[in-house]
């Protein structure tokens, strides 16, 4: 009876932390948006603003306002550029991982343990020598290049969540299409890909939940002030004798809200899909 009540307690301390941890920093962000900004610098302590002050959110969602037309060309930009990296994530992930699941040929073994590989090394250490490719190739401040090098940092995590969702499906389905006379063509668009929504869905939320969070990539790739995306237009609210607090802190948790609302509407697709393609059935 002791061990069932400490491992309880165990549970909801570790779980308090976390929240703490994780909801803390956006929570603090949240009342300092609601903090007019004279109070953030003259007040003398406490967490809670003394009223709540609702003037950065009406002047970002105020179209006709500097702030307003910079955070919506953000969104607008974030937007584009995450679905630009599903539809490229999707046509590169989509076969290979289809070709590792069902083919076996020479070398498969070392390309899936070189793809594995990948994803430890760190997206920054790459970045100049990249900066430098591009800055000759003439590739810089071009959105489809950047959404390329987005995909890169994702394909090798999308491309073995996929091949094992494929390695899941019985063989007697292949079998079976195949008795009834279909090539390999037809039973890939007939008969497997309708039965991939539900990885393809997770996968799609899985490259716009990560495209939309990318903030070094952006930075070096993209600068025109016209393609930047959200996370570099909160830039835009410091000035060099000032920073809006408010304003950036307001506009972190109006960025948060469909990154969130996706999350939340899709959660049930998302889990499955992460459970169905983690391991090999």
């Amino acid at each position: 009876m002791k061990e069932k009540w400490s491992e309880r307690l165990f549970y909801y301390v570790f779980s308090l932390l976390f929240l703490l941890f994780s909801l803390g920093p956006i929570l603090w962000c949240f009342l300092l948006s609601l903090t007019e900004e004279y109070e953030l610098f003259h007040r003398g302590g406490g967490l809670l603003p003394p009223s709540l002050y609702l003037g950065n959110y009406r002047e970002l969602l105020d179209h006709s306002q500097r702030a307003g037309q910079i955070l919506l060309q953000g969104i607008g930009n974030s937007v584009f550029l995450s679905l630009l990296c599903i539809f490229i994530g999707i046509f590169a992930a989509l076969p290979a991982s289809y070709a590792f699941s069902r083919y076996e040929f020479r070398g498969r073994i070392f390309v899936l343990r070189l793809l594995v590989l990948t994803t430890v090394i760190p997206a920054f250490a790459t970045l100049i020598p990249l900066y430098a490719v591009f800055s000759k190739l003439g590739l810089l401040d071009k959105r489809i290049w950047a959404a390329i090098v987005y995909v890169s940092s994702f394909l090798p995590l999308i491309t073995w969540i996929m091949m094992n969702y494929f390695s899941a499906i019985p063989d007697e389905l292949y079998d079976a299409a195949r008795v009834d006379g279909c090539t390999e063509r037809q039973l890939f668009f007939r008969v497997i890909l309708p039965l991939s929504g539900p990885i393809l869905l997770t996968v799609s939320l899985m490259l716009f939940l990560m495209s939309w969070g990318q903030f070094q990539i952006p930075l070096i790739l993209i600068s025109s002030p016209e393609k930047r995306v959200l996370t570099l237009v909160l830039s835009d609210f410091m000035g060099r004798n000032d920073v809006s607090y408010g304003l950036i802190c307001a506009s972190g948790i109006l960025s948060l809200l469909i990154p969130a609302l996706l999350a939340v509407l899709f959660r049930n697709f998302l889990l499955s899909g992460l459970m169905q393609g983690s391991v090999k059935g």
